[in-house]
């Protein structure tokens, strides 16, 4: 810190109490796919602008997504689908895509530290979707 902190320490505590989130995606024949991408976000955003200021995401490879950590405790949407938005630098076109799929999304809760197991259908978003 510098001599003028009279030789006192200071003493740092980092708490961490995220949990995680993984989740088994399938189509709609209850079959792994083999690629799409997973989307989690605030369950109270009230705008894109929000959606997007929470955003995370997840890659998909043969039904299982990476898994999210460090996420707060609190609730959130889930979504999968073949939309693949960038982050940063998402687009307003793809967000305005992720809010109007947010109806489909499944809310999950992470406690303090929990790890998170959820089974979602890859149907929800779409690239293609206007």
């Amino acid at each position: 810190m510098g001599e003028g902190a009279g030789g006192e320490r200071v003493r740092l505590v980092l708490g961490c109490d995220g949990g995680s989130l993984t989740a088994r995606v399938t189509d709609t024949s209850g079959k792994p796919v083999p690629a799409a991408v997973l989307y989690l976000f605030d369950s109270n955003v009230e705008s894109p602008g929000a959606l997007a200021g929470s955003l995370r995401r997840a890659e998909v490879m043969d039904g299982w997504s990476t898994p999210l950590t460090a996420l707060r405790p609190g609730k959130y949407l889930v979504l999968a689908g073949d939309l693949d938005v960038g982050l940063p630098g998402a687009s307003v076109d793809d967000i305005e895509k992720l809010w109007r799929a947010k109806s489909d999304a499944r809310e999950v809760e992470i406690g303090s530290g929990g790890m998170i197991q959820v089974a979602i259908d890859c149907s929800a978003v779409s690239s293609s979707a206007r």
